[in-house]
């Protein structure tokens, strides 16, 4: 028996999507209601299918697969996709110990990065730039990788990074491993003044 996924209930029940277009359509960008309706198109005939019969003649069993959309933003693509990609990442980075920060900032800024999105990868680029300027005085030259979120777990908008920084990186003098630690106080200091 085939269950519909939560996000697609919700959005489904009582028409509320298409309610919700209607009065406040004009507050969504048009990628936003791009990735909801290939979402609520997943897993349907919208997407296209596969089908599939037995090569006896005489069975009558057939059986339809319907595509994903292949989204990011689908609850159920998007698990997928980030499974994929934290795989990929694990392949790739050295077998060490890993420090994860999240960095955010106060909630009156917000607006000011939604209406220019570009300053999102000008903050990136100050995060990161932070800790590799400060592992980089202490002699160490560490390993990271960062995610930028624009959403929040309530699905507002909340501009913030993920970063996993290595616990220690190569000394640049005797290329031997060397121990670092971020502490939130410093972190802070070095992303302003990169700021």
């Amino acid at each position: 028996m085939h269950v519909p996924r939560a996000t697609k209930l919700i959005f489904n029940k009582d028409e509320a999507w298409e309610k919700y277009l209607t009065h406040c359509g004009d507050n969504i960008t048009t990628n936003q209601i791009e990735c909801i309706e290939k979402m609520l198109a997943c897993g349907t005939s919208k997407v296209g299918s596969k089908h599939y019969e037995c090569e006896n003649p005489y069975c009558e069993h057939r059986k339809v697969i319907y595509n994903s959309c292949k989204s990011k933003a689908c609850s159920s693509c998007g698990v997928m996709l980030t499974e994929k990609w934290i795989a990929k990442q694990l392949s790739i980075l050295p077998k060490c110990e890993y420090q994860h920060m999240t960095l955010t900032m106060p909630d009156k800024l917000w607006p000011i990065f939604r209406l220019n999105p570009w300053l999102i990868n000008l903050l990136y680029r100050c995060a990161v730039s932070a800790f590799l300027s400060f592992a980089k005085k202490r002699g160490i030259e560490i390993g990271l990788f960062c995610v930028v979120h624009t959403f929040g777990r309530q699905l507002n908008w909340n501009v913030h990074f993920h970063l996993s920084v290595t616990r220690g990186g190569v000394n640049l003098k005797t290329k031997r491993w060397g121990n670092i630690y971020f502490n939130a106080a410093m972190v802070e200091q070095q992303v302003v003044s990169f700021w």
